[in-house]
C-alpha cells in the first residue's frame, strides 16, 4: 500500500509500505525520504499532532491506504541550567552534560531520554524534558524540581500529557494539552499547582519565583512569591483580557494589552507599581533588566520605570527614533533609526557608553548583551564593546578578528562571535566562555549556531560536530558524553534549527 508523509512547508513524499508496517518503520523510511529527523508520525488531522504509537501497525491504526500522515519534525533545541547543557538531538535521543548538581548526570534516566525527546527546559539546577507522548522525564538537583513522584507522573501523562514546560529559578510549570495546568519543585518558587479559574491556558511566563498564564480569551491569572509577581490581585481588574505580551524581571511582570496600554504588577523596586501615563496607550514592546522595565512606543519614544540603578530612571529622553531595545543585568540600550546607539543604567554594566560613542553615532544594525556589558554590530560586520571588562565589554585582544561578524552570544561574562566564514571568535571572562584557546582548531570554519551556558558555550558545527568550551565542569567539557552524540543527526537538525 502507498501513504503519504508531509511537512509543514508542504513538502512530502510517498512511501510504499505493508499494513503490518509497525509506525516505527514508516518512520524510518520517511526520514531517509524527506532527509531530516523525524520524532514520530501523526494523524494529519490531529488538532494536538499527538503521534501515533510506534510499536502499533498501520493495520491495527485503521490507516487506509493514500492516507496522509504528518510528520513530526525533530530539531536540535539545547538548554542550560546555570552550570550544565542539555542537547535534543533531533532524532528523538537526549544528552546532558557539565555539573551533576545540575543536571549534567543523566545516568538514572538514560533509559528514557533514548528516543522520543521533543523538548526540554531548564531552571537554575534541573532540567524537565517533554516526550512526544506528553509524559515528562526529569533530572537535576532535587530541590529545583529535578526528582518527582510516580504520582506527579501519572497526572503530568494524563489527558493526552504535557505540551511545553516554563521554570522559574527553582520550579517548573507545565501547560498540558488541555490547557490546565501542573506545577512542582519549590513552593516557594511557584512550585506548588495553583487553583486556577482558567482552564484553557495558551501561554506561561515566569520571574524567578513566579509564574504569570495567559488563557485563550488574554486573562491572566499569577501564583508563586508574592514578592516576585505571584500575586497580581491589585491589577487584576485589568488582567481580565486582551493581554497580548507578558514580560518579566527577577521580581515583577508587565504585561501589553491588545489596546496598546501596559499593566504591571510584583515588586514595587523592580517596577511593579508604575505610574506613568505613558503606558496607557501606545506600547509596541516591553523590555527588562533584573529589576527595571522599558517600552516601546509608537513613533519609536522609549518609557523606562523601576529601580533606576538598573535603568529604570525616568529622567531618560527619547521620544522617538528608537528602532530596538536591548538590556543587560542593570542597564539597556537603545538603538536609533539613524544607527546610533544610546545606553543609561548601571555605568559600570554597560549603562555609560561615552568611551566609545564616536563609533557608535552610525551604522549599527544589532545589540547583544551579557549580564554587565553590550555588543554592538555595524553593517561592515565589526564590532563595538562597551561595559564591565570582565563580562565581555573589552573586546581589545580580539578587535582585530572581529570582521565580517554575522551573529554574537552571551553566557554570564562572554561573548562567542560568528563571522561569515563560519569561525568563532569569544571574548570577555575565560571562566565563563571568553577564551577558546583549547578548541581553537576546531573553530576555524564550519559552526553554524552557538548555545550558552552560564559558564560555558556549545558550538555546532556543519558537519554534525558539537564543539564546547568555557569551564570544563560546567559545561564547557562534552567529552563524557561525546560517544552518545550522533553527527549526523547533530547535522540534519542543525540545518533546520529554528531561528533565534
Amino acid at each position: 500500500m502507498q501513504l503519504w508523509v508531509a511537512l509543514l512547508s508542504g513538502e512530502k513524499a510517498a512511501l510504499e509500505v505493508s499494513t503490518t508496517s509497525s509506525v516505527r518503520s514508516v518512520r524510518t523510511l520517511a526520514q531517509t525520504a524527506l532527509r531530516r529527523p523525524l520524532l514520530g508520525l501523526a494523524r494529519s488531522d490531529s488538532p494536538t499532532e499527538v503521534p501515533l504509537p510506534k510499536d502499533s501497525t498501520l493495520d491495527e491504526l485503521q490507516i487506509p491506504e493514500n492516507s496522509v500522515l504528518y510528520a513530526l519534525v525533530g530539531r536540535l533545541r539545547v538548554k542550560s541550567t546555570r552550570f550544565a547543557f542539555a542537547a535534543c538531538q533531533g532524532d528523538g535521543s537526549a544528552v546532558a552534560w557539565g555539573s551533576p548538581f545540575a543536571g549534567g548526570d543523566t545516568s538514572e534516566v538514560a533509559d528514557q531520554l533514548a528516543e522520543d525527546v521533543q523538548d526540554v527546559s531548564a531552571n537554575l539546577m534541573a532540567f524537565a524534558a517533554v516526550k512526544i507522548d506528553g509524559s515528562v522525564v526529569t533530572w537535576g538537583h532535587q530541590s529545583c524540581g529535578g526528582q518527582i513522584s510516580t504520582e506527579l507522573k501519572a497526572r503530568l501523562s494524563g489527558n493526552n500529557g504535557v505540551r511545553k514546560i516554563v521554570a522559574s529559578h527553582r520550579a517548573f510549570a507545565a501547560l498540558k494539552r488541555d490547557g490546565s495546568v501542573v506545577c512542582w519543585g519549590c513552593h516557594f518558587h511557584g512550585g506548588q499547582t495553583p487553583s486556577l479559574c482558567c482552564k484553557d491556558l495558551s501561554n506561561i511566563f515566569s520571574t524567578t519565583g513566579a509564574f504569570a498564564a495567559v488563557d485563550s480569551k488574554g486573562a491572566v491569572v499569577t501564583w508563586g512569591h508574592a514578592a516576585s509577581g505571584g500575586d497580581s490581585t491589585p491589577v487584576a481588574d485589568q488582567l481580565q483580557e486582551g493581554i497580548t505580551q507578558v514580560c518579566s524581571n527577577n521580581s515583577a511582570f508587565a504585561a501589553l494589552r491588545r489596546d496598546g496600554a501596559v499593566v504591571a504588577w510584583g515588586a514595587p523596586h523592580a517596577g511593579g507599581q508604575p505610574d506613568l501615563e505613558a503606558l496607557n496607550s501606545g506600547v509596541i514592546k516591553v523590555f527588562s533588566t533584573d529589576a527595571a522595565f522599558a517600552v516601546l512606543r509608537a513613533g519609536g519614544e522609549v518609557v523606562c520605570w523601576g529601580d533606576a540603578l538598573f535603568g529604570g530612571c525616568k529622567q531618560v529622553q527619547l521620544e522617538r527614533g528608537v528602532l530596538d531595545l536591548c538590556s543587560s543585568g542593570s542597564a539597556f540600550a537603545a538603538l536609533r533609526e539613524d544607527g546610533s546607539v544610546v545606553s543609561w543604567g548601571n555605568e559600570l554594566a554597560g549603562g555609560d557608553c561615552s568611551s566609545v560613542q564616536t563609533h557608535l553615532d552610525n551604522s549599527v544594525t544589532r545589540l547583544f548583551a551579557t549580564s554587565a556589558a553590550f555588543a554592538a554590530v555595524k553593517a561592515d560586520g565589526s564590532v563595538v564593546t562597551w561595559g564591565d571588562p570582565n563580562a565581555g565589554g573589552c573586546s581589545d585582544g580580539v578587535q582585530n578578528q572581529l570582521q565580517e561578524v554575522q551573529d554574537i552570544y552571551a553566557s554570564h561574562a562572554a561573548f562567542a562571535a560568528i563571522r561569515k566564514d563560519g569561525s568563532v571568535v569569544a571574548w570577555g571572562s575565560p571562566v565563563y566562555g571568553g577564551n577558546t584557546s583549547r578548541v581553537e582548531d576546531q573553530l576555524t570554519s564550519g559552526v553554524v549556531r552557538i548555545y550558552p551556558a552560564e559558564c560555558a558555550f556549545a558550538a555546532v558545527k556543519r558537519d554534525g560536530t558539537l564543539v564546547t568550551w568555557g569551564y570544563p565542569r560546567y559545561g564547557g567539557s562534552c567529552e563524557a558524553v561525546r560517544h552518545q552524540l550522533v553527527a549526523e543527526v547533530l547535522r540534519a537538525s542543525s540545518e533546520c534549527c529554528t531561528p533565534r
